[in-house]
């Protein structure tokens, strides 16, 4: 994978990302299993966004899920840890801790 990033500097916040793509391979997987992806604060658990579906169609347990999801235009209101979690059902299967903060002011 290329474009791997742990922490994101803003010029100022809050600060809106304009395309964040995650990617997630998983086995396992049930029928009618809801997937979802959400970003929350760390601290706080303060919710930033998400989303979710179905797996493809034909999966079975036997199945590698590539899931490949594109976040456009995401707001950060704050400095600090935040959590990407990817979720089957009610069962956290990944999460991936990343920074955000505020550049020191040029000068």
């Amino acid at each position: 994978l290329v474009g791997l990033f742990n922490s994101l500097i803003a010029a100022k916040l809050p600060c809106t990302h304009p395309k964040i793509v995650v990617y997630a391979s998983v086995t396992d997987v049930r029928p009618n299993t809801v997937f979802r992806l959400e970003i929350v604060n760390a601290e706080t658990d303060a919710f930033v966004t998400e989303m979710k579906g179905p797996p493809p169609a034909g999966t079975d347990p036997t199945t590698i899920c590539d899931f490949l999801f594109e976040l456009r235009n995401v707001t950060f209101p704050t400095a600090g840890r935040y959590y990407i979690r990817f979720w089957a059902g009610e069962h956290l299967l990944l999460q991936r801790p990343f920074e955000v903060s505020e550049a020191a002011p040029k000068g």
